[in-house]
């Protein structure tokens, strides 16, 4: 079967508009949008699925889930003044790579088809072995996850940013608010590195900081649960260094005399 997105995966970076037009199975339009400032009933109109991923896709940007590239024109541009006294614009344009359109299209748990192609033997039917074998066909979603395992929506908190500065706060099982300064956003264990890829489900890290943090975090251990606990504080270090990279030392901290360990940052529960 012949890959119709082949071509628009072969480029480093496409805009946005393309990305999202490309996310819906449609193939961009070749004409540049331009923007009647006077009159928005003559906007460029596009389909209304088409509309609701360009939003998604630009309010990844805007929170800092995904990444424009060095392309980008964040600003509108003048074409041209009319004898009417309209203006017509630009669109200001805004470049991703199609690497970063992948790892954020898995961090959300989508596979759209011109970025993650699924090869025809690979499909969710059965073969003719599978049928004589009994075995199970092999979905979409167990391809994905082994081909992207655990895709991270890095948090950028800026160089000057510790640990002290941080408070995280978790809203429910599944996802927390983090703040620092003025800034804050939001991540589900699954686009923060916390899922199970066997199953889909928090990995004990995040299940373990979520209860602790009605207790400031605290995890004590005893003799007996002393490794399991130890192993826990290890991945919730690798996980959060890897979710926070800006930030240098590890976020969780032992305190030997008291048999406790302890987050850096401050953490609580909404629930």
């Amino acid at each position: 079967m012949e890959d119709e997105f082949a071509l628009w995966r072969s480029l480093e970076e496409i805009t946005v508009t393309q990305a999202a037009y490309l996310w819906c199975g449609l193939e961009p339009p070749e004409t540049p949008h331009v923007i009647e400032a006077n009159s928005p009933e003559t906007w460029h109109i596009k389909p209304q699925i088409v509309h609701m991923i360009l939003g998604k896709l630009n309010k990844a940007i805007d929170v800092g889930e995904l990444r424009l590239s060095k392309s980008s024109q964040p600003d509108f541009k003048l074409m041209s003044i009319r004898s009417d006294g309209s203006r017509t614009y630009k669109n200001p344009t805004r470049y991703v790579t199609i690497e970063d359109l992948k790892r954020f299209a898995v961090a959300m748990g989508e596979e759209p088809k011109f970025l993650f192609p699924i090869p025809e033997k690979m499909t969710d039917t059965r073969n003719d072995n599978d049928q004589r074998s009994g075995k199970e066909s092999i979905s979409s979603d167990t391809i994905r996850k082994k081909r992207f395992p655990n895709i991270v929506a890095e948090i950028k908190t800026g160089q000057n940013i510790r640990w002290g500065n941080l408070e995280i706060t978790f809203l429910h099982d599944e996802e927390f608010l983090v703040q620092w300064d003025e800034d804050h956003t939001e991540r589900r264990f699954n686009n923060a590195g916390f899922e199970d890829r066997r199953n889909g489900r928090p990995v004990q890290s995040w299940t373990t900081l979520c209860k602790a943090a009605s207790r400031s975090g605290e995890m004590p251990f005893t003799r007996e649960n002393h490794v399991q606990i130890e192993k826990i504080a290890q991945d919730l270090n690798e996980k959060l260094s890897t979710l926070f990279p800006d930030i240098p030392e590890n976020p969780i901290k032992l305190f030997k005399k008291d048999y406790l360990y302890k987050p850096a940052f401050q953490v609580r529960s909404s629930l």
